[in-house]
């Protein structure tokens, strides 16, 4: 329930005061102002459980205030005219008087059913963009676990040989190339025998990266991290999709999508237990071969 946040839209002064903004701000700002007013107090959102219970009317009321500010406020031409009646008549309350510019009163059906729609979408537009960013956070998290322990010091050993392949792969090149270039039988014999060892030696170093890849100590909860992030990412790639054409996160499947929903507070809680058991590496007992 957000009971605060409907009785200050119902007790607001104006429509600025119903959406907690001021006079100068921009058409982002008062529409950032709408869509954190309609989460929080949305009749879907309030749901009236008991007999008698006025939180879903006055939440009903509180929505019908704020959708009517936000109607105003976002169109240049009414902002003016909702401005010169308020500052015409500074004490009055939100509803301007008979005699200020004229302004509806009430929505008729069809708006109010387009209202409602854009407030629907919000919500799961919101819904989505919660769901991810609440994923990828969690995500990182575990990534930033996984990079503290021994997958970590794996990488970065790995990083060293890669970059060491590197700088032999270029001394190789130009070994060849001198040895292309070279006329002397006995230095191009020297050249040769200095190309095949260098050679052999940078396939040492590959094959020390597969064994590093391959063969590495983990505990017990980097295992469990692990396998955590294979299943957050399955439950995610089956129910978000991403439009490249448009950059726009889409569900794929309703049913897909709670289940991601619902399991997430389980992941974060799965992972926490896992952090708290967190243990540092120790570079004198794990090593890789």
């Amino acid at each position: 329930m957000s009971r605060k946040e409907i009785d200050a839209v119902l007790a607001s002064k104006n429509y600025f005061d119903a959406l907690g903004v001021s006079k100068d701000s921009s058409k982002e700002d008062i529409k950032r102002a709408f869509y954190r007013l309609s989460l929080l107090i949305h009749p879907d959102k309030n749901p009236n459980k008991i007999v008698g219970d006025t939180i879903n009317a006055n939440a009903t009321e509180a929505f019908k205030k704020i959708s009517e500010a936000y109607t105003t406020l976002k169109d240049d031409e009414l902002k003016i005219k909702y401005l010169a009646e308020i500052s015409r008549a500074p004490q009055a309350s939100s509803a301007p008087s008979s005699e200020a510019a004229p302004r509806q009163e009430h929505f008729n059906e069809k708006q109010k059913k387009a209202l409602l729609e854009e407030s629907r979408k919000i919500l799961a537009e919101t819904r989505i963009t919660n769901t991810v960013t609440k994923t990828l956070d969690l995500l990182s998290r575990i990534d930033k676990y996984l990079n503290q322990g021994h997958i970590g010091k794996r990488e970065e050993n790995i990083h060293k040989i890669t970059e060491r392949i590197k700088k032999d792969t270029d001394i190789l090149d130009a070994v060849k190339i001198r040895y292309v270039e070279e006329t002397d039988e006995e230095r191009k014999g020297a050249l040769n025998s200095y190309i095949e060892s260098l050679d052999e030696h940078i396939t040492n170093l590959k094959k020390e990266i597969d064994g590093l890849r391959s063969d590495i100590n983990l505990n017990p909860n980097e295992l469990k991290a692990i396998e955590l992030k294979k299943n957050i990412i399955t439950a995610f790639d089956n129910a978000i999709g991403l439009d490249d054409s448009e950059v726009k996160v889409t569900i794929k499947k309703d049913s897909l999508f709670l289940y991601l929903e619902a399991r997430l507070r389980s992941f974060e809680d799965n992972f926490q237990g896992i952090e708290s058991k967190q243990t540092t590496p120790d570079p004198s007992t794990h090593t890789f071969r």
